[in-house]
């Protein structure tokens, strides 16, 4: 029988999501999270809420998930359970990203309990750790150094991590998920793509071959280059006055969410011959999917906010996310 898994996100009260050069200055809650992601990273494939089986619920390998077999297709083939270019894009993963965010908490305040050294304020630190966003729209348009380190560099520094008051050079979870054993089956595809030969995920990959790295210059250069481009749509996004157009259509003189959405995905895993975050169905085995996509919840409640609209007739997306396992 399945055990169902219910999506709260972190417990009340609300506690705010922080932009990730904010969430990096915060030492003790950038320790607890990449702890946290490396402890999810470490779990089995077959465990219902290891990293793995998370991820895999937007795509790829397209099986079930907790004894929930995944919607079909037309042509009556198995699909990921998430939701692209339609209306419900939006209020499908949002409760998605909470879902995340709740694992990642539960993680966090296990690892908190550990401290003997200023327990207190740690125990605080796990309480108020919230999933960190990117602002890819950020008005300065600068991709900081320390930041490209943290999406490419193969370790990372956190203090403490070994609960004796030291800091700690760690593998940097932001910067990729190794494939562990088996994890890979259910990855070809017809066309043939390089995914199933890649050990870990990779941004602007180096070659086809399973010897393949990320490349940062690229992904540097793209950014820079396509960012003011980013910005203008995102600035534009408060002009459309429906749900439709907001989150899916588009108006006249920009782009919806998702299509900026679309564009940041190609942007970060590579235009041509990209990476996993340009291939939606394992776009979200890349760590940088769940800052990204809180970057995306995020201008979803600026907007409704500003505009105190939401889905129309949200009930039946209701119904339709129940058939969704992360709202078991």
């Amino acid at each position: 029988m399945t055990s169902k898994v219910k999506t709260t996100g972190a417990p009340l009260p609300v506690k705010p999501r922080l932009e990730i050069k904010e969430f990096m200055a915060n030492k003790k809650q950038f320790s607890l999270y990449v702890q946290a992601l490396n402890t999810l990273y470490s779990e089995l494939k077959t465990e219902v809420l290891s990293y793995f089986s998370l991820s895999k619920i937007h795509g790829r390998p397209f099986g079930p998930w907790n004894n929930v077999d995944p919607p079909l297709n037309p042509q009556g083939q198995p699909k990921g359970f998430c939701v692209h270019h339609e209306i419900q894009f939006l209020t499908w993963h949002r409760p998605y990203v909470a879902l995340f965010e709740q694992e990642i908490y539960k993680r966090a305040n296990s690892i908190a309990k550990e401290y003997k050294t200023d327990s207190e304020a740690w125990i605080q630190a796990a309480s108020d750790l919230r999933q960190p966003y990117w602002n890819w729209a950020d008005p300065s348009g600068i991709l900081p150094q320390a930041l490209l380190d943290l999406f490419f560099k193969d370790s990372v520094t956190i203090g403490p991590a070994s609960k004796d008051g030291a800091e700690s050079s760690v593998s940097n979870p932001f910067c990729l998920y190794h494939f562990k054993d088996g994890e890979r089956d259910g990855f070809t595809t017809d066309p043939p793509t390089p995914v199933v030969d890649w050990p870990q995920t990779l941004r602007y990959p180096t070659s086809k071959g399973p010897e393949a790295r990320s490349n940062m210059t690229k992904f540097n250069t793209m950014l820079n280059l396509e960012g003011d481009r980013i910005r203008y749509d995102t600035e534009r996004l408060s002009s459309l006055t429906t749900w439709k157009a907001f989150s899916s259509d588009g108006g006249k003189t920009t782009n919806s969410l998702e299509k900026i959405h679309d564009d940041m995905h190609d942007l970060i895993g590579g235009i041509f011959d990209g990476g996993h975050m340009s291939r939606i169905p394992f776009a979200a085995f890349d760590p940088i999917f769940w800052l990204h996509h809180a970057q995306i919840d995020r201008l979803t409640d600026k907007w409704h906010s500003e505009r105190q609209l939401w889905a129309p007739d949200a009930g039946s997306f209701l119904s339709l996310l129940l058939c969704v396992p992360v709202a078991h």
